[in-house]
Formats: structure tokens, C-alpha cells, sequence
């Protein structure tokens, strides 16, 4: 009984520590600063834009890790009893370490697909965020620039 204690436990306090260490998402999408906005303001406007996104989803990176605890602490649990029904106590403890190990990887599997999107919604309220603040979003070609291809046209030359 003790071992499964144990595990149980164990399997509790890995997928805490796991649950705490998602990081903050970061743009994955070009910025640049808007036509006649100094580079300091900027750099203001994204340090803002990135906290308030990381603010509104912040609730979908706490479900991540509470899946992945769930689902670590249901394999543990469930092992145990298979193993206990099946083997007595020490085969509780083995049911109890493979179900901690199955439970905490289909846990994993759900928090990033939960990452992916979260990250796709940190994306797309950064960019609403630095387009409100007058910031241009995406690859800004220089003032001036022309892409024909490299071909001139006539009157081109």
C-alpha cells in the first residue's frame, strides 16, 4: 500500500512541477514599428502588446497543466487498482508507475495541443494589440522599395 502511496504521490508532484514551468508565449509573427514611430516607443508598444496577450491567455495555459495533472494522477490511480486487482500489492505499484507514465504522456499530448493553440491566440491578440498602437505587422519593405522581380519594364530603366 505504501508504494502506491508512493507513486500516486510522485506522479502528483511531477505533474505539478511540469504543470508550473509553461512558459509565457511570445510572438511568433513580425512587428516593426509604424512610419514615423521612434524605436523606443516600440519597444514600448510590444512589451505592453505581449503582457496583455499573455494576460488573456494566460487561463488556457493553467488548463494545460491542470490536464496534464489530471490525467497523471487518473493513470496512477487506475493503475493501481488494475495492478492490484490483477497482482496484489507490489503489482498495484507496478500498475500504479505504468499508469502515472501513460496518464502523464496523454496529459503531455493534450497541454500542447493546448500550447499550439494558446500560441495562435497570443498571435492573433499581439497583433491586434500593435496595429491599435499605430505598429506595422508583418514584413514592412523599406520606403522606397520596389519589387518587380528584377525585370524593368519600358520607361523602367
Amino acid at each position: 500500500m505504501r508504494e502506491i502511496i508512493a507513486v500516486v504521490v510522485g506522479a502528483i508532484g511531477i505533474a505539478t512541477l511540469t504543470q508550473h514551468a509553461v512558459a509565457q508565449y511570445a510572438p511568433s509573427v513580425p512587428a516593426s514599428p509604424g512610419p514615423g514611430k521612434p524605436f523606443q516607443a516600440f519597444r514600448q508598444d510590444d512589451y505592453v502588446c505581449q503582457e496583455w496577450a499573455n494576460q488573456q491567455v494566460a487561463y488556457s495555459q493553467q488548463q494545460a497543466g491542470n490536464q496534464a495533472v489530471g490525467s497523471a494522477v487518473a493513470g496512477a490511480v487506475g493503475g493501481a487498482l488494475l495492478g492490484g486487482l490483477l497482482g496484489g500489492g507490489k503489482g498495484a505499484a507496478i500498475g500504479a508507475g505504468a499508469g502515472a507514465v501513460t496518464g502523464g504522456a496523454a496529459g503531455s499530448a493534450n497541454a500542447a495541443d493546448t500550447q499550439y493553440y494558446g500560441q495562435q491566440r497570443f498571435d492573433g491578440l499581439y497583433q491586434q494589440c500593435m496595429a491599435g498602437r499605430g505598429d506595422a505587422i508583418g514584413y514592412q519593405p523599406p520606403p522606397g522599395y520596389r519589387n518587380d522581380g528584377g525585370n524593368a519594364g519600358p520607361g523602367d530603366e
